[in-house]
């Protein structure tokens, strides 16, 4: 009996040592109608978020891929700003269909695959502002309907032919402060 109690003891320890590498769970402010999550590495917590806003503090998301957020949810906006994020694969976003405001502003992001946004039917503002983006894969934007899209403050040298060839629509497009030299005579096809 005596080894019973320290076998209890001993996994009771332990659960509570492995509680402390778990992030922290995601809060529910009422009053700003939002879910903070805080602590975040590379998935969020399989969770209810309903049709309320997200923000991620603290978060270190170095890959947001398909999965990294992986409940379906009908948030309509979504702060992943200053979350480490470094590429964005493709269909990374597919279970946020009801996405309207994605913020990707302040990260550190040079790579982003095509149909990365494939499916985002609804956005009203797409900021990818101050990151590390050089180039504009064409594909990127496939399946995007978006009313704006800001990519200001990056480091994009060359918009390629056919960079928006499958865009669903985007009426306002910032690439101000910027070191565009190479433009092709298709660049802009598809934001007709």
């Amino acid at each position: 009996r005596m080894d019973l109690k320290w076998i209890q003891l001993i996994l009771c320890s332990l659960s509570l040592a492995n509680s402390q590498d778990v992030p922290s769970a995601c809060s529910y402010s009422h009053d700003k109608v939002t879910y903070y999550c805080q602590g975040i590495k590379n998935q969020f917590p399989s969770m209810f978020y309903g049709a309320y806003n997200l923000k991620c503090t603290s978060c270190h998301i170095p890959v947001f891929k398909q999965g990294t957020f992986p409940t379906p949810a009908d948030i309509p906006s979504f702060n992943l700003s200053n979350s480490g994020i470094e590429n964005i694969t493709s269909n990374a976003f597919k279970v946020l269909s009801k996405l309207q405001y994605l913020y990707l502003q302040n990260n550190q992001i040079y790579g982003i695959a095509p149909d990365a946004f494939k499916g985002l039917t609804q956005i009203y503002e797409l900021d990818l502002q101050q990151n590390k983006l050089t180039y504009l894969t064409p594909g990127i934007f496939n399946g995007l309907n978006a009313v704006s899209v800001h990519l200001s403050h990056n480091h994009i040298h060359e918009i390629p032919a056919e960079a928006f060839e499958n865009v669903d629509g985007i009426i306002a497009f910032n690439l101000s402060y910027n070191n565009i030299a190479i433009l092709h005579m298709d660049s802009f096809k598809g934001l007709d």
